[in-house]
């Protein structure tokens, strides 16, 4: 229930709308809004901004054309609910004003255009039984019941389980978006330069393929291999070596020949053969000496002419064509082993790391063979020298080991090398390519031997799995309320009918306004449900505006009765219902709401505030049931300021002035005349009764009869009228006796003049005596 509207400010109609704090309930606390709250102010005092409010928090928004409102609506409990926080309330809230008009009835600004439809429900004991019983089995989202319940315990478990989920698979992916993309130890700025467009999505695959082909991991040879193959360079080409050809077979042969050669002597020099070293002295020195001196370069003696003779029978011309020959092959044999130096250069690094073993191997083993060749020549020179020491003495040739065809088969396989280097260059960008690639696959194989990838794996998808089972469950709980929602919904709109919600408000149109010529119809067609107006059969136009008021308001009491409102209890504000209307509409207005809503005791709390002092006057005589606590307020203008106070007593009291008067004789007859509180109903009693009298004895003697022949049929004598009509007169009057306002009044006489006409009035007709007395309080 409302209790308070604690203050309005920046509203259309005025500045600030404030609760009189100052009006004190008799226990001392601040008047607060009751059961039934009865509200009167002048046009443009702040009614309908009031109920704007309240309607705003029906409908959850306010009109965007008040700038900067704000407001505070006090509900049960202290709960505050403010401009900002209109939905702050579980209350069932139901407004009749302009606003409410204007959007269900359009027809009334827009006659080409017709009244929003709404059902009531129908009675049907079979559908209401399933609907209930669907609607325990579904339960409530509030109180945490039925479906909801399950949903609620289901909803948690997914959390959980989504939860758990989440933090594996994170768990993972920063692992793999480590090894991806981490600066210090990602793959994607890894010093062998792989991919530096390397992602997490990349890693995956690569995981997947090495899962997939079972990828072995590779070893440290093939490790340090690949790597030096990344480090490799565009190499220039290598040039085709141009050979020495190897003559140590013909040297052998040669040699042969010579160093068992045998040569005739027909005189030899016994001294010489027997002395090798002195024949070859002996021999240089006829190159010295011979047709060059007479005398010995080495004693100085003379040569004897015989010797010469000697020597050349012992150095024969045979035996100087075999040395010749030998010397010249021995020179051959120096050219050889010249020639072998520059034989092969292998230079390592001219070639490719793929072909470093290779290479080195093949250097290597030329090394070896060229020092056994040169070692073949070798042996065959000492041969051939010894020869020379011993001319005429032939010897058994060794012959030496021939290794050409080990050296010419290294030369083969370097050609081989060679080539396979030079046609490597072609190859090398998609070589160091694919040595990228077995590296990172090799890194990852390493990655997911470190994290135990297929564990942590099996635990994310068996995580997933799981959270989608809860959310299957999850999702077939949701779908079974909104099943269920649905059916029940439709079940209710079996119970729904617009034509009901027409004839209710025909019902009222008919029976508490007699407009039997004026109906509202219910209508279907492509544009969907509506209601309209007919008059005659058709649709009605040019409504008057009192039929207008009437048709709203009837319309407004059959929709308390639809479906979103049957039952529930609503607080109900109804805004000046009575517009354009005449007295008697008024009053039909006043018993709609009392037998509609009053009587039924369908309503929260109800609110009806009114500018029409007849529509008041009915208000005010609203059920008297003692469960019905009630409450009167008016509200009051000034200038750009509204107050919302206790409505003042003459306005509250007295359903009528007529009341009034009767209570202000009632306590000059009563009164004390020595009090001073007193003394106003003695000053004012002149005018009292006489309105009073005037009043009265009209509805007694309803003729054209004078008021004094009424008078003296009243009272039946002659006395008292003329003490009645001569006090009345006078002190009601000052013009011609001004004098008399210079005397004090006259308490005893009114008194007793006031007594008469109570007396007279009991004596006459005690029934209504007694009746006034009850409206005054007075029993």
């Amino acid at each position: 229930m409302i209790k308070k509207i604690k203050s309005i400010k920046n509203m259309a109609t005025f500045n600030n709308f404030d609760w009189d704090t100052s009006v004190i309930e008799n226990d001392g606390t601040i008047s607060e809004f009751k059961l039934i709250n009865i509200i009167y102010g002048r046009n443009y005092s702040g009614k309908t901004t009031i109920s704007r409010i309240i309607r705003a928090l029906e409908t959850g928004h306010l009109s965007e054309k008040y700038l900067n409102p704000e407001f505070i609506v006090n509900i049960h409990n202290n709960q505050n609910v403010a401009h900002t926080n209109l939905k702050n309330h579980n209350q069932v809230i139901r407004v009749f004003n302009e606003d409410f008009v204007r959007e269900n009835l359009n027809f009334i600004y827009n006659p080409d255009d017709s009244i929003k439809s709404f059902a009531i429900g129908s009675i049907n004991n079979d559908i209401e039984i399933k609907v209930k019983e669907k609607e325990v089995t579904l339960g409530s989202e509030l109180l945490n019941t039925g479906l909801y319940a399950e949903l609620l315990v289901k909803q948690n478990s997914l959390n959980n389980s989504s939860t758990t989920a989440s933090q594996a698979k994170i768990s993972l992916n920063n692992k793999l978006d480590k090894k991806a993309t981490d600066r210090n130890s990602g793959i994607k700025y890894s010093k062998h330069n792989y991919d530096q467009n390397y992602t997490i999505t990349k890693l995956q695959k690569d995981i997947n393929l090495t899962l997939e082909t079972s990828l072995v991991a590779l070893d440290e040879d093939q490790i340090q291999s690949f790597r030096l193959l990344l480090k490799e360079e565009q190499k220039p080409e290598i040039s085709e070596t141009v050979l020495h050809s190897l003559k140590l077979i013909d040297l052998n042969k040669n040699a042969k020949e010579l160093v068992e050669k045998k040569i005739s002597i027909t005189t030899a020099i016994q001294d010489l053969l027997n002395d090798s070293l002195l024949e070859d002295w002996a021999r240089k020195g006829i190159s010295l000496h011979k047709n060059k001196r007479t005398e010995c370069g080495f004693c100085g003696n003379k040569i004897p002419h015989e010797l010469w003779s000697k020597l050349d029978n012992h150095f024969n011309k045979e035996s100087e064509n075999l040395r010749e020959d030998i010397e010249q092959l021995i020179i051959k044999i120096d050219n050889e082993n010249l020639g072998m130096d520059t034989y092969l250069s292998i230079d390592p690094k001219s070639f490719y790391s793929k072909f470093t073993s290779e290479i080195q191997s093949l250097k290597d083993s030329l090394a070896l063979e060229l020092k056994e060749y040169k070692k073949n020549l070798k042996s065959i020179k000492k041969q051939l020298s010894e020869r020379l020491l011993k001319i005429s003495q032939p010897t058994v040739f060794e012959l030496t080991n021939d290794n050409s065809e080990a050296l010419s088969s290294i030369v083969s396989s370097y050609e081989d090398l060679r080539i396979k280097s030079n046609l490597f260059t072609n190859t090398l960008s998609s070589t160091q390519a694919n040595a990228k690639n077995k590296l990172r696959l090799q890194e990852v194989v390493e990655f997911i031997e470190a994290i135990n990838y297929q564990s942590e794996l099996e635990n994310v998808n068996s995580l997933a799995t799981e959270e989608s089972s809860q959310k299957l469950a999850f999702d077939e709980t949701n779908k079974n309320i909104k099943t269920l929602k649905q059916e029940i919904q439709s079940l209710k709109d079996q119970l729904k009918d617009e034509g009901k919600a027409a004839d209710r408000v025909n019902h009222y149109l008919n029976n508490y306004f007699g407009h039997a010529f004026l109906s509202i119809k219910a209508i279907e067609d492509e544009t969907g449900k509506r209601f309209e107006v007919i008059r005659k059969n058709i649709k009605a136009h040019h409504l008057s505006e009192g039929e207008c008021s009437l048709i709203a308001f009837c319309y407004f009491i059959a929709k308390l009765d639809d479906v979103e409102t049957k039952n529930s209890k609503p607080i109900v504000w109804i805004d000046d219902p009575i517009s354009s209307l005449d007295s008697n509409h008024i009053f039909f207005i006043f018993s709609l709401i009392s037998t509609e809503i009053v009587q039924p005791d369908s309503f929260k709390q109800l609110f009806i505030s009114t500018h029409n002092l007849d529509f008041l006057k009915y208000l005010k005589r609203i059920s008297d049931n003692s469960s019905h606590h009630r409450a009167h307020f008016i509200i009051e203008r000034n200038y750009e300021n509204s107050h919302l106070k206790k409505m003042p007593s003459y306005l509250k009291d007295y359903v009528t002035e007529f009341n009034f008067l009767f209570k202000e004789l009632y306590n000059c007859a009563k009164a004390d005349g020595s009090h001073e509180e007193n003394h106003d109903c003695f000053y004012n009693f002149g005018n009292n009764a006489r309105k009073f009298l005037e009043a009265f004895l009209f509805y007694k003697y309803p003729n054209s009869t004078s008021d004094k022949l009424k008078l003296e049929k009243f009272f039946g004598d002659l006395n008292s009228p003329i003490i009645t009509d001569r006090i009345n007169n006078e002190y009601s009057h000052l013009g011609g006796m001004l004098d008399r306002s210079m005397s004090p009044v006259d308490v005893p006489e009114m008194k007793k003049v006031a007594r008469t006409i109570l007396l007279k009035i009991n004596s006459n007709d005690s029934d209504q005596f007694e009746a006034l007395c009850e409206s005054i309080n007075k029993v």
